[in-house]
């Protein structure tokens, strides 16, 4: 703000003989501006008209004329960056491009690791899920063992025990191998200078039936929003332009001003 309180006179500062800037003068049209909206909150007659429409076109001439210095001053840079961008693309392009097809070839032979690491995986869970069985079955025949000893029958306790115990820990140990061929499923392609390479699963969405969509959105929601509403007109805007009408569901209403 200080700098619309100060801009009453650009040259006022010694030694400051420059002619005034297209924004020395923006600054100037705009305390004028300013000062009439102030002193007119509403037009109510002709003359009073015509200074509003005499300030109006100085504001765009004004503006025209800071664009056009503003243009000046940044195209050079602007030609500049891209005469720097197209040197660089001229190294960056082809390297990028080889760089997609290691990228392309490293993913394939990462899902081919996970295909065949995912076999491995499925073999030992399956594994573990038969020494799972057999400890159970084991634990069972332990039970029984017990059970009949305690009525008086002979049986090898001892031996029951053990066999549960071995089956038990068979079962522990080809858990862990399935639960480390689980973990260890997803290629990877380790070495180099950075993180490990792995493939990345992208998530895309399709709309299946748009008309269910926005009526879910409107039902948890209770409105269309902003985004929603911006690119239903696009389409509305798109559905006059080939059909040369508005699809049913769209007011118009036109504005003077």
């Amino acid at each position: 703000m200080a700098q619309v309180d100060n801009a009453h006179n650009p040259r006022a500062v010694q030694g400051n003989n420059e002619p005034p800037s297209s924004i020395d003068l923006g600054w100037s049209t705009y305390r004028e501006v300013s000062g009439f909206l102030a002193e007119s909150p509403v037009i109510q007659d002709e003359d009073t008209a015509r200074k509003a429409k005499l300030l109006w076109d100085r504001s765009k001439v004004s503006l025209d004329e800071m664009e056009t210095d503003r243009d000046g001053q940044v195209r050079p840079l602007n030609t500049q960056v891209k005469d720097i961008n197209a040197t660089f693309k001229e190294a960056t392009g082809p390297l990028a491009k080889l760089k997609d097809e290691l990228q392309s070839r490293m993913s394939a032979f990462a899902l081919a690791e996970e295909r065949r690491k995912a076999v491995i995986a499925a073999e030992a869970r399956r594994v573990a899920e038969e020494a799972e069985a057999a400890a159970r079955a084991a634990e069972q025949v332990e039970q029984e063992a017990i059970a009949n000893a305690e009525q008086g029958e002979f049986t090898d306790v001892g031996d029951a025990i053990g066999e549960a115990n071995d089956a038990f820990a068979a079962y522990e140990k080809t858990q862990r191998e399935a639960a480390r061929a689980e973990r260890d499923v997803k290629g990877r392609i380790g070495g180099g200078i950075g993180r490990a390479f792995s493939v990345r699963t992208t998530r895309t969405l399709t709309i299946t039936d748009p008309v269910k969509v926005v009526v879910a959105i409107v039902e948890k929601t209770g409105r269309v929003s902003e985004k929603v509403n911006d690119a239903l007109l696009t389409a509305v805007r798109d559905f006059e332009k080939t059909f040369g009408s508005l699809p049913a569901g769209v007011s118009v209403e036109h504005v003077r001003g």
